[in-house]
């Protein structure tokens, strides 16, 4: 497995995590702008603290020199908080993601 250095490239992405209840009525988000050593893509997945998230849409914004990319949360480690999206906002609030409250959305993705 490569080890991570300073000396990688490393890419800009805004990431916005969309958070969605289990009757898929309800969408919070976290937003955050990060530096990774990899190119996003849609339908990659990632792995961090909080569980696995799926890239649904990735785009490069030529004018920002940076990528725009939604993730939706397929598996979180704890699994009786799985679907729970206040647990999963409270969650990213601790770690200084910037936070849009659940409200009630269409699920946009059948």
């Amino acid at each position: 497995m490569p080890v991570y250095t300073q000396y990688m490239e490393r890419y800009e992405v805004y990431f916005t995590i969309e958070v969605w209840n289990e009757g898929k009525d309800q969408c919070g988000f976290a937003t955050r702008r990060l530096h990774v050593p990899f190119q996003p893509h849609t339908n990659m997945r990632i792995k961090f603290r909080l569980g696995e998230f799926c890239f649904t849409h990735v785009v490069w914004d030529m004018t920002a020199q940076v990528f725009e990319a939604t993730a939706q949360v397929v598996a979180g480690w704890d699994d009786e908080k799985f679907l729970d999206v206040n647990y999963f906002i409270d969650e990213f609030r601790r770690d200084e993601w910037n936070i849009i409250h659940p409200r009630p959305r269409q699920w946009p993705h059948d």
